[in-house]
């Protein structure tokens, strides 16, 4: 349903694919972690390890972002939509 041409559905869809795709980063980048790790390189495993707690933040700003936009559909009278994994 759109509000003042906003379509809150699609964006809270587009901000779960958002989250999603962050967790599957997450999990990837924790693989190059180890790897970086058995590589040696100290500087390499710090700035993967940054990475991954950037990543880690972003994710949280998305639920953060998700929340609101929730929040704002139902202050708009939008039926909810409920998101689940399959």
């Amino acid at each position: 349903m759109c509000e003042n041409g906003v379509n809150y559905t699609q964006i809270k869809i587009a901000f779960h694919q958002l989250i999603e795709m962050n967790e599957l980063l997450e999990k990837n980048i924790s693989q190059w972690k180890n790897i970086a790790d058995l590589i040696g390189s100290e500087h390499l495993s710090r700035c993967v390890e940054d990475s991954k707690e950037k990543m880690t933040e972003a994710k949280n700003s998305l639920k953060e972002a998700f929340v609101e936009v929730s929040h704002l559909s139902t202050h708009h009278h939008e039926n909810e939509v409920i998101i689940s994994k399959v």
